[in-house]
């Protein structure tokens, strides 16, 4: 019982991190953007635009970072996570291709979905109209999620070996 409920721990554990790294990363890089257009527009002696824009944007993309990350990125390295058990000790390198391919399965299913229920030419998520686009865009941050899980998932396992590292050396 206590080994089932440390195991679940550490997945959701790791996932939450990786999802926390996954969703602030898109308003900081708006942020960061944004800042430097700013600078930019200075700079060349331009309009420096209108006091909603940052705000608008860093709401837009926490909204979207936050739809992505719970739609497509969890679903994805979840389950590459349960079908990569089967390569044993290539589990860690199987789970990036079975990651990116269900992702995209993801992808062309929602791109699917949506064209079926919305007919109307002038809808307007028009952007959904190019899966492709959408799947080479969700690239990165799905390996950033993708790394952020396993780096937790290390800094989790790294005091548990030291510790039975120094139960065995010390006969604790």
């Amino acid at each position: 019982m206590l080994r089932t409920t440390i195991s679940v721990s550490k997945f959701w554990l790791r996932h939450f991190g990786a999802s926390i790294v996954s969703i602030t990363f898109p308003p900081i890089l708006v942020l960061l953007i944004y800042v430097g257009l700013v600078i930019f527009a200075i700079v060349t002696d331009a309009g420096l635009g209108g006091p909603l824009a940052l705000p608008f944007w860093m709401l837009a993309a926490f909204v979207v970072s936050i739809l992505y990350t719970t739609f497509l990125l969890f679903p994805s390295v979840w389950l590459a996570e349960i079908v990569s058990r089967r390569f044993r000790k290539w589990q860690l390198l199987a789970q990036i291709p079975i990651s990116t391919i269900t992702l995209a399965i993801f992808v062309f299913a929602a791109f699917l979905l949506v064209n079926s229920y919305a007919d109307t030419p002038n809808r307007p998520f028009e952007l959904l109209n190019y899966p492709a686009y959408i799947f080479a865009a969700l690239l990165i941050p799905l390996g950033i999620y993708w790394w952020t899980a396993k780096m937790v998932q290390l800094g989790l396992l790294l005091p548990e070996r030291v510790w039975k590292r120094i139960e065995t050396t010390f006969h604790v």
